[in-house]
């Protein structure tokens, strides 16, 4: 599916048919099926509050807010990606990812040195166990490989103790990143922040800059052409 497809079914949220396209693969399939009530979330606390109704989208069959609340900024659904891991020769999905953002982009410098509010939804397709996590490419040789990010070992270590743990098939993580300050709660529930600015710019540069995962990256900055 087309990043320009994307961009304007989110504008034209207001009509009510759904529409959808696969390729000649049937990989993708995005479509608009109801109203769903998010979060919001306060970057400056740990209260979450519902508001008003919004569409969602349903995406390799989960379903995916077209929008979400930063305090009272609205922040717009940018991309998509899924996150796979291979064993044996053998492709497994490990989560689905949306980004949000207060400015559709498709430029992970723009969208990484923006000012404006920024939040990744990981929701996971299968148990995973606190050790894999950690060992992830996410959290281990993704962070170092932004080590011109000065955020160093203890802020690492703080995150392996109070965001990583073991997670079930449906859990949703969320990570808020409102200016230098990055929030993370799972499921819902507040479980630790940062106000390190390093550490802000790192954790978006793990997702969008050099992800050993171009599924994820590309479909986070709205390129959905992969399959499910």
């Amino acid at each position: 599916m087309s990043r320009y497809l994307l961009l304007f079914t989110l504008f034209t949220l207001s009509s009510q048919i759904a529409f959808g396209q696969r390729g000649d693969d049937d990989s993708v399939e995005m479509a608009y099926v109801s109203s769903l009530e998010i979060k919001r979330y306060s970057a400056k606390s740990a209260k979450v509050k519902t508001v008003e109704p919004v569409r969602y989208v349903e995406m390799c069959g989960e379903e995916i807010p077209s929008a979400t609340y930063a305090g009272d900024s609205r922040l717009t659904l940018n991309g998509v990606g899924l996150r796979q891991a291979r064993f044996l020769g053998r492709s497994f999905d490990v989560y689905l990812a949306s980004l949000y953002t207060g400015k559709i982009d498709d430029d992970p410098h723009s969208i990484i040195n923006s000012k404006y509010d920024k939040q990744i939804d990981v929701y996971f397709l299968r148990d995973l166990d606190k050790g894999k996590l950690e060992d992830s490419y996410e959290w281990k040789d993704g962070l170092k490989r932004q080590d011109f990010f000065n955020f160093g070992d203890e802020l690492r270590a703080e995150i392996y103790q109070n965001v990583i743990s073991d997670v079930k098939e449906g859990q949703k993580l969320t990570m808020l990143i409102s200016g230098d300050r990055v929030e993370f709660f799972l499921d819902d529930e507040f479980l630790y922040a940062s106000d390190n600015p390093d550490f802000a710019k790192a954790l978006l540069g793990v997702y969008l800059l050099d992800h050993q995962e171009e599924k994820l990256s590309r479909g986070l900055l709205g390129d959905l052409n992969f399959d499910c």
